[in-house]
């Protein structure tokens, strides 16, 4: 079994050893997509969790469509996993702006993120 077919079951205590063991998360089966993506596909929290923990991941890859796992998680509606990327520090700068507009729960957690962002900055 590899890294993405443990990640795509599933088994957060496998991923877990396997990510100990200096799994390989910045490669991609045929299509592109990355053990993180592929989390993210099957919607698979905990996965995500410990994948974006990490810090040799690359949480902008892109797929061969030029999908990041940003992109996949709001195109299947995963609002915690969308969450956790953000908060994770993927790349929002990026985006096509015709997948925000495609896509509204995308386009409001980020302006949800700026208004933070802008709150923080300029307390009242």
């Amino acid at each position: 079994m590899t890294c993405l077919d443990v990640v795509q079951a599933g088994h957060t205590e496998v991923v877990s050893t396997l990510l100990s063991s200096g799994c390989g998360l910045n490669r991609g089966d045929l299509n592109g997509a990355s053990p993180l993506m592929t989390s993210v596909r099957q919607g698979h929290e905990d996965t995500t969790r410990l994948i974006t923990a990490r810090d040799d991941v690359d949480l902008d890859w892109t797929d061969n469509e030029r999908r990041t796992a940003l992109i996949v998680a709001s195109q299947l509606n995963h609002r915690h996993i969308v969450h956790r990327l953000i908060a994770a520090g993927t790349t929002t700068q990026q985006l096509d702006p015709s997948v925000l507009y495609q896509n509204s729960l995308l386009s409001s957690l980020l302006f949800d993120k700026i208004n933070a962002v802008k709150r923080s900055m300029c307390p009242t």
